[in-house]
């Protein structure tokens, strides 16, 4: 499949077009993503009393750690859902927040499962390879050190190269955001294979460093503007809270806060996923009759 290169600063508009989705269809949009959440939530909610209940029992340790793996993947197709739902959103096409289920009605939950598995089991060889070839073998046994004895870490040496590896392993990072997001969405929007999605995206995103590194430096922008507004925003419900000699209050206050500054995540970021790949990797296809819905 042909893969084309979008414009230097393509990745601003990204980003600005996922606040105008936002706009289209809040309701839909962050009730898609507040399923999402509070399905991510199911697994710890079994784990964590475990965990509390039996504090030093390995095999409660381990149980919830595969179950929380388990959970896991078979949650992933659910973003694949939410990005068939805003493919329709931005076709016009009916939409609810019950269509991130949609995968595991049409058969792509296999596929997107497969393909995640094998991203993450290519990520992980690359990963611990650039590791070893830059740092050796031996920075593994130095940690492991540090895990048992956390007072032998002032005693460790900075590695060899470590900031030139560091700004690989960041330039590795970016290129894997790409290739996931690319493939993911041919998986589940294009409907192609794992292998084809990984395929895809790495030749789309070799032809589109320069928007993503653009749209890396935007995001910590705005990253960094909504850190500082929730932080004066936590900062004052604190300085409340202690006026009124409660600090359990500033729980209450800042917990929906947090809540709703993360369901407004899910659409912006899966917004810019889609927008990234509709330029890169989308192909045309008739318009749907616009229609408007609730």
């Amino acid at each position: 499949m042909t893969t084309r290169t979008a414009a230097p600063f393509a990745g601003i508009s990204w980003l600005k077009n996922s606040f105008q989705l936002l706009g289209k269809r809040p309701k839909t949009l962050i009730g898609a993503g507040l399923i999402v959440f509070l399905l991510s939530l199911v697994p710890t909610c079994v784990s964590l009393p475990l965990r509390l209940a039996y504090p030093n029992s390995m095999p409660v340790f381990w149980g919830t750690l595969a179950l929380s793996l388990l959970a896991g993947i078979a949650l992933a197709p659910l973003m694949g859902g939410y990005l068939q739902m805003v493919d329709r959103i931005e076709r016009g096409e009916p939409a609810r927040a019950s269509d991130v289920f949609g995968p595991y009605r049409q058969g792509l939950a296999l596929p997107l499962i497969g393909f995640s598995l094998l991203l993450m089991a290519l990520l992980t060889v690359a990963v611990v390879a650039v590791i070893v070839v830059g740092f050796g073998p031996g920075i593994f046994e130095s940690y492991a050190t540090v895990a048992t004895n956390p007072q032998a870490a002032g005693r460790l040496a900075m590695p060899t190269h470590f900031w030139p590896m560091f700004l690989m392993l960041f330039a590795f990072a970016l290129f894997w955001m790409g290739v996931h997001t690319l493939g993911y969405a041919q998986v589940a929007i294009a409907g192609r294979g794992p292998l084809e999605g990984i395929r895809d995206g790495a030749a789309g995103t070799i032809k589109n460093v320069v928007p993503l590194v653009v749209l890396m430096l935007a995001g910590i922008v705005l990253a960094l503007v909504i850190g500082i507004v929730f932080g004066i925003l936590v900062a004052i419900v604190g300085t409340l809270a202690t006026l009124v000699a409660q600090s359990a209050w500033a729980l209450v206050l800042v917990i929906p806060v947090y809540v709703a500054l993360l369901l407004v995540m899910y659409p912006l970021t899966t917004g810019v996923m889609y927008f990234f790949w509709r330029d890169v990797c989308g192909q045309p296809r008739p318009p749907a009759m616009a229609e408007t819905y609730a």
